[in-house]
């Protein structure tokens, strides 16, 4: 095995780094013994909740809040001796049935799938014009000739030989 940076044979194939550019070796290795075919990884993909698996979850919180609401509810009731107060979690205890009741009766149990949108716009072709014609162009600026007319700081700043 040589060195894919600067060609050099390292000393033994355990080396890890080149001695003389210090690029690391140990993938080279890898690529060598797998005849170039670099390894596959895979990074796990988390699980995503179904819509009726989320439904659940959400009727069961409400549930679960009756249930830590009642006692303090409760307390409320025994000062004015009222049952008024525990319509809250009674309510709550309902709708956390519910839910749970509708989300596994109607909801689907199939993965949601996010797809990308990709754009339906249409691209227009680029307009090409055609080649200008010699006509079309405006004439190329003159050039200025010199001119043999002397100023006063030219006769000044002229060095006699």
């Amino acid at each position: 095995m040589f060195c894919p940076r600067c060609g050099q044979k390292p000393a033994s194939n355990a080396v890890r780094f080149c001695a003389s550019c210090g690029m690391r070796l140990d993938g080279v290795a890898h690529l060598v013994a797998n005849e170039g075919i670099l390894p596959t990884q895979t990074a796990p993909v988390p699980a995503t909740p179904t819509l009726k698996q989320r439904e659940m979850r959400k009727g069961a919180k409400i549930l679960i809040s009756s249930f830590i609401s009642f006692p303090l509810f409760a307390a409320l009731c025994a000062i004015p001796e009222n049952l008024a107060p525990l319509i809250v979690p009674i309510t709550l205890f309902i709708a956390g049935v519910c839910w749970m009741l509708y989300a596994r009766l109607f909801c689907e149990d199939r993965p949601t799938i996010t797809q990308k949108v990709l754009p339906t716009e249409t691209y227009a072709q680029p307009v090409y014009f055609p080649p200008a014609q010699a006509s079309q162009l405006p004439p190329p600026p003159l050039k200025q000739q010199k001119s043999n007319h002397h100023t006063v700081s030219s006769n000044t700043l002229r060095v006699s030989s």
